[in-house]
């Protein structure tokens, strides 16, 4: 069996994107269907976003704080930031939850060279 390589790849935005989220679900669906696994070695795409991959609850840091223990951003490969009319919810340490998470893949990037940010 050979060794397949995986990447994270993390969507944040804010509520109002719907529809480009659902369109980044198959994009990825259809890439790591078809793409990945004709490379060689075999690539596997993973996409992780708070709709899925995330729970309602108490947070000492709030709702953004499930989110990041769940989505480790900073552990990513990449990290896709879509925007329309809506910047977000603020947090305690940002203007939204999509800028905070945009700043910890920053952040991380900059100390670790991952994950690469595409907005």
């Amino acid at each position: 069996m050979e060794n397949k390589r995986t990447l994270r790849i993390v969507l944040a935005s804010p509520g109002d994107v719907t529809a480009e989220r659902e369109t980044v679900v198959k994009v990825v669906a259809e890439v790591d269907g078809t793409t990945c696994r004709n490379m060689m070695p075999p690539l596997a795409l993973e996409l992780w976003r708070w709709e899925t991959d995330s729970c309602p609850g108490f947070h000492l840091e709030a709702p953004q704080g499930i989110i990041d223990e769940r989505l480790r951003i900073d552990q990513s490969d990449i990290l896709v930031g879509i925007f329309r009319r809506r910047f977000g919810t603020p947090t305690k340490d940002a203007g939204s939850g999509t800028e905070h998470e945009i700043r910890v893949a920053i952040n991380a990037w900059k100390a670790h060279g991952v994950p690469r940010v595409m907005l």
